[in-house]
């Protein structure tokens, strides 16, 4: 099996990442869901939802990266290149 789920071009969609994604949106849509029902101000969630979501994704590089530490003290800037894979779920 293939890891990638499409590509155009030089960009291309990883599954692992595709499916990352998709639990996050599952997870809007059930916290906007429940929001409504339980009549929570939308706007107030709307930033612990934006911030939570970047503090997530910076955790789980941070852990991916103190996990590869050996790689990344030799390699200081790859730390910033996300791009590159290394998202350890865990951290996150």
């Amino acid at each position: 099996m293939h890891d990638t789920l499409f590509k155009i071009g030089p960009f291309s969609l990883k599954y692992y990442s595709f499916f990352i994604f998709l639990g996050m949106l599952v997870a809007c849509f059930l916290i906007f869901k429940e929001a409504k029902r339980k009549k929570i101000n939308e706007d107030l969630l709307t930033n612990i939802l934006f911030y939570g979501i970047i503090i997530g994704i910076l955790g789980a590089r941070s852990y991916y990266v103190l996990f590869n530490l050996d790689y990344y003290l030799k390699n200081p800037l790859e730390i910033f290149m996300i791009w590159h894979g290394g998202l350890a779920i865990h951290g996150g």
